[in-house]
């Protein structure tokens, strides 16, 4: 038996494979490293139903959220300023300054070569191993749309220094909405909290 879950539960898959395994009523369990996305990224087919659309590359605040708590994003933060940065649900590993949130850096294919090279001298100094990938925060969705396109182009170059840097293993992963979301979504998860009369784990950054 192999459990696949959404790549940022893997302590809770963990969990149940060993459940599983002492269970003895599988000869094998595996959790698959990745999750759907890794599953989808191999080419192997998914079932979705009518309508239903996953961009692989991105993921959302709750599930950005989730994978810090399981250790297993290394961040990459984009244009954001030290108020946003103090948000962040673990420490980047790479900061790339912008200007002010009032007026927000442009996403330019040089944006994006920076942020190659500050990548490719991350992973050569520290290289990281699966299930621990890339997350991308920029300050806002249209500098999330403007970087990953930016970037697609960049690591399509066949002259790229940095295409082995971040192979088929460790894709680029990408918070929908940037950092305007991920807030939104923290304000809200703050809210039900203090309805239910509890308060969220330290790591939500507050």
């Amino acid at each position: 038996m192999v459990l696949l879950g959404n790549d940022v539960d893997l302590k809770v898959l963990s969990a149940q494979c060993v459940a599983l395994r002492e269970s003895g009523q599988f000869l094998q369990v595996h959790v698959l490293l990745g999750g759907i996305r890794a599953w989808e990224r191999s080419g192997k087919p998914v079932v979705r139903g009518a309508g239903v659309q996953m961009d692989t590359a991105l993921v959302s605040a709750q599930e950005a959220w989730i994978g810090a708590r399981s250790g297993v994003w290394q961040i990459a933060a984009v244009g954001l300023g030290e108020a946003d940065l103090a948000q962040l649900p673990t420490a980047p590993a790479i900061r790339i300054a912008g200007r002010t949130a009032a007026q927000p850096s442009p996403m330019t294919q040089q944006a994006a070569s920076a942020l190659w090279q500050e990548v490719a001298a991350q992973m050569q100094r520290t290289p990281i191993e699966a299930p621990r990938q890339w997350l991308i925060v920029t300050a806002t969705e249209v500098q999330q749309s403007q970087l990953m396109q930016a970037w697609r182009k960049a690591s399509a170059d066949p002259g790229s220094s940095t295409v082995d840097a971040l192979d088929g293993q460790h894709p680029a992963t990408w918070l929908a909405g940037g950092m305007s979301a991920y807030l939104n979504d923290l304000q809200q998860q703050l809210a039900l909290a203090r309805n239910a009369g509890r308060s969220l784990p330290r790591i939500c950054g507050m």
